[in-house]
C-alpha cells in the first residue's frame, strides 16, 4: 500500500533496485549451473581418462620365458661332425692333427671342440660347452708311421694317402707356416725349402716362393719363429726337429732338406748347415753373411755341401759375401753365385729359380 505523503521517485528508485538484484541473481544462478555443468564435465573427463589408463596398462599375456639352460635358436652349437681329422704329425716331443686344413696341438680348439689327447690313432675332443669327449679315430691312410715294422702298407693305403696331397696346401702353426704342393704323391721323395726371415711376415715369404715351389713340386717350411735379433740356438734346433718330425708323414727327400734366407735369415741359414749338418744338404743366402763366431770355431767347418750366393753388387755386404764364397770353395763346398740389382733386398723370383734349378741338378 503506498501512503499518500511518500514521494514518486522513492517508489521509481525501488523499482529499479529490485530489477537490478532480480538480474543479478539471475546472472549468479546462471554461473553457478555454468560452473557445476564445468565441473561435472571435468569429472566426466577425468574418469573417462582414468579408465582408459588402467586398461592400457593391462599386462598383455606373453607365453614363458625359455629356461636358462635351453640355447637361443641364433645360435650356432659346436657339431664335433664339423671337425675333420685330415692328418697327424706325432712325435714325442710335439704331437700335431691336421683338423679342418689347420695343423693344431694339444688345448688347441676349432669349431667349439678342444684337443684333448693326440695319439698315433685317434684324436680325443672335448665339447668347450658340455665337457663331453668325442674320440676320432684316423683313417687308415692317415695314421702317423710307428716303428720299422709297422710301417709296411698294402697297395690300397697307399693310394688313399697319395690323395691326402692331390691338391696345393697351406697349413699355418704357431711355429711354422707349412705349403704341399699339389699333385705330389706319397710314394715318392721331394726336396724340403725351409725358409727363415728376417722379420715375421712367413705367410707373405710362402706367397713369394709358391710359384716355384708349386713348379718344381719342393715342399716349403717357413719359420715364425726366426727373425732379426733371435737366439738361433733353441730356434733353429726346434726347427731342425721339425724337419725330422715332418719327414715321418709327408714325402720329405731327407737328402735334400735346402735352408734359405734373407739378411738375418741367411745368416741363419750359415749357421743351420753349421750346427745340423745331418740335416741340411744345401743353402741359398740371400744378402747375408757368416757369423764370425762360426769362423773362429774350434769344431770343423762342414763340407762337402751346396751353396748358392744371391748378391747385389750395390748391397753393402757385397765384399763381404764374397769373402764368404772363398771361404766356402776352402772348405770344400760346391758354390754358385747370382747377382741381381736392387741393392740389401729380397731377390726376384728369377734369381731364386735359377738357384733351385741348379740345386736339381746337385742334389
Amino acid at each position: 500500500m503506498l501512503r499518500a505523503n511518500a514521494p514518486l521517485t522513492s517508489y521509481k528508485w525501488n523499482g529499479i533496485e529490485n530489477i537490478k538484484r532480480t538480474k543479478n541473481i539471475i546472472k549468479r544462478k546462471k554461473a553457478a549451473k555454468n560452473f557445476i555443468i564445468f565441473c561435472s564435465g571435468c569429472f566426466l573427463l577425468c574418469f573417462l581418462g582414468c579408465n582408459s589408463h588402467k586398461v592400457t596398462q593391462q599386462p598383455v599375456s606373453q607365453p614363458p620365458p625359455p629356461e636358462s639352460s635351453a640355447p637361443l635358436q641364433s645360435e650356432k652349437q659346436p657339431d664335433a661332425a664339423e671337425v675333420t681329422i685330415e692328418g697327424i704329425v706325432y712325435d714325442q716331443r710335439h704331437p700335431l692333427v691336421v683338423i679342418n686344413g689347420q695343423l693344431l696341438s694339444l688345448q688347441d680348439e676349432i669349431e667349439g671342440v678342444r684337443i684333448v689327447e693326440i695319439s698315433p690313432t685317434a684324436v680325443t675332443l672335448q665339447d668347450t660347452r658340455t665337457d663331453k669327449r668325442i674320440v676320432k679315430e684316423l683313417p687308415k691312410a692317415e695314421i702317423a708311421p710307428q716303428s720299422s715294422s709297422e710301417k709296411t702298407k698294402d697297395s690300397a693305403d697307399s693310394s688313399k694317402k697319395s690323395s691326402i696331397f692331390a691338391q696345393a696346401r697351406t697349413i699355418e702353426t704357431s711355429q711354422v707356416v707349412i705349403y704341399l704342393p699339389g699333385k705330389i704323391s706319397s710314394t715318392q721323395k721331394y726336396p724340403l725349402l725351409v725358409v727363415l726371415l728376417s722379420d715375421d711376415a712367413a705367410t707373405a715369404s710362402v706367397n713369394y716362393l709358391q710359384e716355384i715351389c708349386e713348379k718344381y713340386k719342393w715342399i716349403m717350411l717357413v719359420s715364425k719363429k726366426f727373425h732379426a735379433g733371435v737366439d738361433m740356438r733353441p730356434v733353429i734346433s726346434d726347427l731342425a726337429l721339425s724337419v725330422k718330425s715332418l719327414s715321418n708323414d709327408y714325402p720329405i727327400d731327407n737328402k735334400r732338406v735346402v735352408v734359405t734366407g734373407f739378411s738375418a735369415g741367411a745368416m741363419g741359414a750359415h749357421f743351420f748347415s753349421w750346427a745340423h749338418t745331418d740335416v741340411v744338404s744345401a743353402i741359398i743366402v740371400n744378402t747375408g753373411v757368416i757369423n764370425e763366431a762360426l769362423r773362429e770355431a774350434k769344431r770343423p767347418y762342414p763340407n762337402q755341401k751346396y751353396a748358392v750366393f744371391l748378391a747385389s753388387p750395390t748391397d753393402f755386404r757385397y765384399q763381404q759375401m764374397q769373402e764368404d764364397r772363398r771361404f766356402l770353395e776352402q772348405s770344400g763346398w760346391q758354390v754358385k753365385w747370382i747377382e741381381f740389382k736392387g741393392g740389401h733386398a729380397l731377390a726376384p723370383q728369377a734369381a731364386y729359380e735359377e738357384a733351385i734349378q741348379w740345386l736339381r741338378m746337385k742334389l
